[in-house]
């Protein structure tokens, strides 16, 4: 972290104020200085939910909800939050100053005039942001109407367009207020004073997500072009294993044909494996086809690994060292999911605040030196196979339950042979919802309520489950739903799942009880809470029907 000194001398030459009134960069004088300081802090925030979730479900959200959110968080959380999900946006969407095919807006086409004095109880600084910040300038004319206005700024549109925009916004402060602040503020209070609201949806012809097919069903996504690219994608949308090394080549490929191609399947891969740590391998089995050697990554002419390594935030670079090179015959051979979240907080190393070195892909090329392919890697890693996972309960193949079977659907015995699904008793469901109780059970897990979810208690309570250490994701709910089959019977037990293993800290468990329009019912206990229906159709994580399935065992 640089000195506040030296930045608000920078800072002050830059923006031509006096040293006296130089501005300080509000990211380290709020942001959290402890664990919070990560996206499980944010995560906490219903905003915070709403607006990452865009990555994994764009579901055209139109722009005047993007201020509000943002607004929300300034309220609730400061700076932090507020920067990491508009930087996260802004990798994954970049530049677009359109509204996408897939996406059609009806509302009013103006705001009204920029309300002159800010309600927060913080300066006003638009006069001057509008003369010192070109990204504030352009995004204030998209919006505003203002002297000179040519009458082309379409206020009512997705959000796709505002993310770079809002990146590049100073986050400076002088007086609690910053530029970018002061534009989500006056864009905030604009659009909830307008009286004509804007409405933005997705075209039913088009699927969802941020890639356009054409009639054919091909992806027009740009980055599409490149094999390194598809492979990636495909490995993450199919949860399969591939060992960490054998990821570099790929990487570095994408890098000399498109850095953005590279920095979009990093982020993504991140977002999806952002809880891997070193010790779960993600039900992958990774063990060495050759001997494993310890080895320095290259140290190439640029002279940069030290920079990198030693001398940039957070220990992710050196950790990936001494994981996958200068320790790796002690550590041992790793599935790929480990290697993304600490490659994405791999941080840039910076002269002079304007000259920088891109650590993430200085890490490519040197390690891509030492594997550039997959056949190079001493590492191979495979799913676990599934008669190694039966015999860890051995009971599970004869077990049989007295529960009697909801009548409504068909039972799943037929769809496999390994995994054992679980039942809820009716009468117990019922009762307990009945009753208003806090329901609890000797082998539930912690729950949390600033994390979010529910407690799994209720699930243990009711069905004939095993210990959540042993759950396991099953079927899809909503694939079910909209399938002609419904396989999946009423009160059957369910839950949220980020990877195939059952992971209590935020996760949302209960009883599925029938399909809903565009998702479903479910019993569930809250944390702290009582039995209670509720139904999930809509939202981030916990409120996104798709993000539930069947809890099994093996």
């Amino acid at each position: 972290m640089y000195l506040s000194a030296c930045v608000a001398v920078f800072l002050g030459s830059v923006f031509e104020l006096p040293l006296a009134s130089a501005f300080l960069i509000d990211f380290y004088s709020i942001a959290p200085t402890h664990s919070s300081h990560s996206s499980h802090h944010c995560l906490s925030y219903s905003s915070y939910n709403e607006l990452l979730n865009l990555i994994h479900d764009d579901n055209c959200m139109n722009v005047d909800l993007v201020f509000q959110h943002l607004e929300d968080l300034n309220n609730q959380v400061g700076v932090y939050c507020r920067m990491k999900v508009i930087n996260a946006l802004s990798d994954h969407f970049g530049s677009h100053p359109y509204i996408p095919q897939k996406c059609s807006c009806t509302g009013h086409y103006r705001l009204q005039i920029y309300h002159i004095g800010s309600g927060d109880g913080v300066t006003d600084i638009r006069d001057h942001c509008l003369r010192i910040d070109n990204s504030y300038r352009d995004l204030y004319h998209q919006f505003f109407q203002s002297q000179g206005s040519n009458g082309n700024n379409i206020a009512c549109r997705t959000h796709h367009s505002v993310w770079n925009y809002l990146r590049h916004i100073s986050t400076a402060t002088y007086d609690n207020n910053s530029c970018q602040k002061d534009i989500i503020y006056h864009l905030s209070y604009a659009f909830e004073k307008h009286p004509d609201h804007c409405v933005c949806t997705a075209n039913s012809q088009q699927t969802s997500g941020q890639h356009t097919h054409d009639p054919q069903g091909h992806t027009t996504d740009p980055c599409s072009q490149y094999s390194s690219y598809n492979r990636l994608l495909d490995l993450g949308n199919t949860n399969d294993c591939l060992s960490a090394n054998s990821v570099w080549h790929y990487l570095d490929d994408l890098q000399v044909k498109s850095s953005e191609c590279r920095k979009k399947i990093q982020l993504h891969m991140a977002n999806k494996y952002q809880h891997a740590t070193s010790q779960n391998n993600n039900g992958c089995i990774c063990h060495m086809r050759a001997a494993l050697k310890n080895h320095e990554i290259h140290r190439l002419n640029n002279g940069s690994l030290i920079e990198c390594r030693d001398h940039t935030s957070g220990s992710f670079y050196q950790d990936i060292d001494h994981r996958l090179f200068s320790n790796i015959e002690a550590q041992g051979c790793m599935n790929h999911n480990y290697l993304w979240p600490n490659l994405e907080n791999v941080r840039d190393h910076c002269y002079h605040y304007h000259d920088c070195i891109d650590c993430q892909q200085d890490l490519i090329v040197r390690a891509t030196l030492n594997y550039p392919s997959e056949h190079s890697d001493s590492c191979e890693c495979s799913r676990k196979p599934s008669t190694t996972q039966s015999t860890r309960h051995p009971t599970t193949t004869t077990t049989t339950t007295t529960t009697p079977m909801p009548t409504t659907r068909k039972p799943t015995t037929s769809t496999t042979s390994v995994s054992r699904h679980f039942v809820c008793d009716k009468r117990s469901v019922v009762e307990f919802i009945a009753l208003q109780q806090h329901t609890s059970h000797q082998r539930a897990s912690p729950c949390d309520p600033s994390s979010g979810g529910s407690d799994d208690a209720y699930v243990l309570a009711s069905c004939n489950a095993t210990s959540p250490m042993t759950w396991r994701r099953g079927q899809n709910v909503m694939a079910d739903c909209e399938s002609h089959t419904h396989m999946i019977p009423g009160f059957t037990p369910i839950s949220t799942f980020e990877h195939a293993n059952y992971d209590a800290l935020g996760s949302q468990s209960g009883v599925f009880l029938e399909c809903y329009k565009s998702g479903f019912k479910m019993a569930v206990q809250k944390c702290n809470g009582v039995p209670e229906i509720v139904h999930v159709e809509h939202g981030a994580f916990t409120n996104n029907p798709r993000n539930y399935y069947a809890i099994v065992t093996y």
